[in-house]
């Protein structure tokens, strides 16, 4: 039987000790060392690293038949791990004398089946003798002479490296050198939840790409209004426009006060056609060749590879067209419209709103005056009655009469007798 032992702890030297009932028992150990060195009859290996492995090869023979089964422990000196033998005496066992010499069920002949076993021929290893001490080499399971047996990620046996098995998902490779969870992660999501780990590499799918596959390759967030991309400055990188011409700026671009507008350098040329309502033609013509344009609304452009432009005409209204560039680099304009136009004033409406304005103010302000006048009358009529409550005269005299006899006197006459001068009032 082989045992194989993992070093995860510090260690230098590994060595194996037997304990139990080991009476009339032999022991036979071929220790095959971390540099692929057999030693046959060594039970150590000395000047191991950490994550170095050995394997023994230990062969239990029984000098005479016990009457009880045996119980032995083998385990290396200073490690918790041990394997355990339970030893069942078979003494005469019927199955041995129907063997199967160089049967095919251990490894083309290699070793005889007996007792359900394969007993294996000189030279052969394993349970069905599919091993040789030559291809049980550990340097064959290294991928370079520096790297450790199956990166320390699975077990050499014979030759081939047997990969362990992870709660974190696969581990495959010639030398377990691949895995599907080493890849990178983006928002605690391996490879951004867009993609497949591949021996430590994302593969992204389909509409994302980058590093980490968080960057996808649609671009429709990316097309501004007038149906460019990145309104013509900038690349769509990760769904998003980034703006490559100077002065260029916004989400998509459009912002850019010191570019040349490819619709406004056309405005003259599209006005002069759609306000042409004599059929003349010509002057429009000499307008457009000065932006080096044509008009051809008859022939047919396909709408994604050109520029769709909206501007405001000189009375106001709406104009649109699209411009499209052939190989000569001359634009032609197409589907010109003319939309949304303001209507005239209502004038009528206008004065008969001005007029009801007026004379809705007119009756507020004659209220609002009227309300004043009243309270002052009422708070005069009020004083009055107030005044002649608090009069002391009899109600039957009149307060403004006046008798039409008054009497003088002088009193700087000096005469002897007296006189006095009456008046009589008119």
């Amino acid at each position: 039987m082989i045992s194989s032992l993992s070093l995860q702890e510090l260690r230098s030297e590994v060595e194996l000790e037997v304990t139990g009932d080991t009476d009339g028992v032999q022991f036979f150990f071929t220790a095959i060392c971390q540099d692929g060195t057999i030693i046959h009859g060594g039970k150590r290996c000395s000047h191991l690293h950490i994550g170095d492995t050995v394997s023994f090869n230990v062969t239990v023979e029984l000098a005479e038949c016990p009457k009880e089964p045996k119980h032995i422990v083998i385990k290396p000196l200073g490690f918790r791990d041990a394997l355990e033998i339970e030893v069942q005496p078979a003494c005469s066992c019927s199955c041995q004398a129907s063997a199967e010499h160089n049967s095919s069920r251990c490894s083309s002949g290699n070793g005889s089946f007996q007792c359900g076993v394969c007993v294996c021929n000189a030279g052969r290893l394993g349970p069905h003798c599919e091993c040789t001490e030559e291809n049980i080499n550990m340097g064959t399971c290294k991928h370079s002479a520096e790297n450790i047996s199956c990166n320390g990620r699975g077990d050499c046996y014979c030759g081939q490296c047997a990969c362990y098995s992870s709660e974190f998902g696969q581990i495959y490779g010639a030398y377990c050198e691949c895995d599907d969870f080493s890849c990178v992660r983006f928002k605690g999501l391996l490879c951004g939840g867009h993609g497949l780990c591949d021996c430590g590499e994302c593969h992204c799918n389909q509409g994302w790409n980058g590093e980490y596959c968080n960057c996808t390759t649609n671009t429709d967030l990316c097309i501004s209004e007038n149906g460019a991309l990145c309104s013509g400055r900038g690349e769509c990188i990760c769904g998003k426009c980034v703006c490559v011409h100077s002065g260029a700026s916004g989400d998509k671009c459009e912002k850019c006060p010191t570019c040349y507008d490819p619709c406004i350098s056309k405005r003259s040329c599209v006005e002069c056609f759609l306000s042409n309502v004599d059929g003349s033609v010509e002057e429009c013509q000499e307008k457009c060749m000065l932006v080096d344009s044509t008009v051809n609304q008859t022939a047919e452009f396909e709408e994604n590879q050109s520029v769709y432009c909206s501007l405001k005409s000189g009375n106001d209204c709406t104009m649109s067209f699209h411009i499209v560039k052939d190989e000569h680099g001359r634009s032609h304009l197409f589907d010109l419209k003319q939309t949304e136009c303001p209507l005239p004033p209502n004038v009528f409406m206008i004065v008969l709103g001005i007029s009801l304005a007026i004379l809705v103010v007119g009756l507020v302000i004659l209220s609002i005056w009227k309300m004043f006048i009243s309270i002052h009358d009422h708070k005069e009529v009020a004083k009055f009655e107030a005044e002649r409550a608090k009069a002391k005269w009899q109600t039957g005299t009149n307060p403004l009469y006046r008798g039409s006899i008054s009497t003088f006197k002088n009193v700087t006459y000096k005469n002897y007798g007296k006189k006095e001068v009456t008046a009589i009032g008119n």
